[in-house]
């Protein structure tokens, strides 16, 4: 990553670490209130999601609802660490989690 774009990564950071909690949980809420009135999210039988880890907007609430909706859920996960490579795996409800080398 060169240094302009690790810079500004490092600063969007931070400045989302500075938001307080209840900030980020109603903009969370709000991301999930628009995401589900959208009629690619209402035609759709399969989302990717990410699993919100520290001080990133939850996507519990779209979770929830897309299995209630009777949706197949989709998370990025680490399949190689040393090559960086990742994929997509079916979650549900019953999804055991087991912490990576980066104990997330």
């Amino acid at each position: 990553m060169d240094l302009s774009r690790q810079t500004l990564r490092q600063s969007l950071l931070r400045k989302r670490s500075a938001l307080p909690d209840d900030v980020r949980k109603r903009a969370s809420i709000n991301v999930a209130d628009i995401l589900l009135t959208l009629p690619h999210y209402q035609k759709s039988e399969t989302i990717g999601v990410y699993i919100a880890l520290s001080q990133e907007l939850s996507t519990q609430a779209i979770i929830d609802c897309a299995w209630a909706d009777n949706k197949k859920c989709y998370a990025p996960i680490i399949v190689d660490h040393d090559k960086k490579i990742m994929q997509f795996a079916r979650i549900d409800p019953t999804t055991a989690w087991v912490k990576n080398v980066h104990h997330i």
